[in-house]
C-alpha cells in the first residue's frame, strides 16, 4: 500500500511541474528560475533536493 502511494504522489509531482513549467519553455537561461536535475526532473530554486531522485542540490 505504501508503496502505491508513493508512486501516485510521484505521478502527481511529475504532471504538477510539467504545468508548471510550462510557460518558461523558451525562455532564457539567464531569466528561468527552472532548472533540471541529472535525473531529467525540473527543480526550482531554493529546492536543496530533487523531488524525484532525492539526489542534493546546489546552485552556483
Amino acid at each position: 500500500m505504501q508503496g502505491q502511494r508513493e508512486i501516485a504522489m510521484y505521478r502527481f509531482f511529475e504532471q504538477l511541474s510539467s504545468r508548471i513549467t510550462a510557460p518558461f519553455v523558451g525562455e532564457s537561461k539567464r531569466n528561468s528560475k527552472v532548472w533540471q536535475c541529472t535525473c531529467g526532473q525540473s527543480v526550482f530554486f531554493p529546492n536543496s533536493q530533487c523531488l524525484a531522485c532525492s539526489a542534493a542540490l546546489g546552485y552556483l
